[in-house]
């Protein structure tokens, strides 16, 4: 994750470099809609291919219209038009999403995702 670390572009003072990423930040990044759980490994070879994709083509990242991160009874905690900012949301309110899960949803005649943690 050298190559998307660098595009990310979170440095770190301490080892002066870009700080790595984890898949689901880099996948995100370019748009993939995880269907199941993260770390479920069909799922991790498709976000793996998306990003190795969208470096290879040197995509811009992709443009979300509005994240939210809810809770499990759904009820809208944060939101975002980065989706960046929700996962480090999520991180510094959860420690780690038990279901990390992105939908999509119409609302308004607006597209939108949500994460359910």
């Amino acid at each position: 994750m050298i190559e998307f670390a660098k595009i990310y572009g979170e440095w770190n003072n301490y080892y002066g470099n870009h700080t790595y990423q984890k898949l689901i930040n880099a996948a995100c990044y370019y748009g993939y809609n995880f269907d199941e759980l993260t770390h479920d490994s069909l799922e991790d070879v498709k976000a793996t291919l998306v990003v190795y994709n969208a470096l290879k083509k040197k995509l811009p990242p992709y443009e979300w219209m509005s994240t939210q991160l809810l809770n499990k009874e759904k009820e809208v905690i944060f939101e975002s038009d980065d989706v960046t900012e929700v996962i480090d949301k999520a991180k510094e309110l959860f420690g780690q999403c038990e279901r990390n899960m992105i939908n999509n949803h119409i609302k308004s005649g607006l597209n939108f995702e949500h994460f359910i943690c």
